[in-house]
Parts: C-alpha cells; structure tokens; sequence
C-alpha cells in the first residue's frame, strides 16, 4: 500500500519493532518497518481483509501479493485477462 493511498484513506500505519520487510520490485529492493493490518477489501460486493506493508516511493495504491492470492484461491487466466476469486471466508 503506498503511504499517500493509507492517508487519504485513513488507515492506521503501524512501525514494526523488530525486522523489516524488503520487497523486490523489478530491480530494485524496497525496505520498510510499516504495516497496516487487517485492512478492509471490497471487491465485486465481496468483503476480503488483508495486512498491507506500506512501500515507500511506488505510485501504485495497492499490491495483493501472491501470499494473499494463493490463501484466499485466487485463479489468474492471463489469456482471457480474467482474475476470479473464491467466496471470501467469514470469521
């Protein structure tokens, strides 16, 4: 999640104690001690949460990385462009 998408939104950005997350983006590696946890997802009028790290310097709002789409049965068919989701476990 960039940090300007967690501040228009009004998420609560929180700094880890202890390690860092480094993400690999294209070439370059992205270190960070931010998250925002369980952040609300609605998609398609389907209610999904997620732990977002904030990533500094990118200008994209919102990254699902493969953790999350393999945990919740995410299907890419990149032929067709589609991306389907299964129904959204409620706790």
């Amino acid at each position: 999640m960039s940090q300007a998408f967690a501040s228009k939104h009004g998420q609560h950005v929180m700094d880890i104690d202890k390690g860092k997350f480094c993400i690999s983006v294209a070439v370059n590696q992205i270190s960070t001690n931010q998250l925002v946890r369980d952040v609300h997802i609605a998609i398609e009028g389907r209610d999904y949460s997620a732990d977002l790290i904030i990533l500094l310097g990118l200008g994209i709002d919102v990254i699902l990385g493969m953790n999350w789409m393999s945990g919740h049965g995410v299907l890419i068919d990149t032929s067709t462009r589609v991306v389907m989701l299964r129904e959204p476990v409620s706790k």
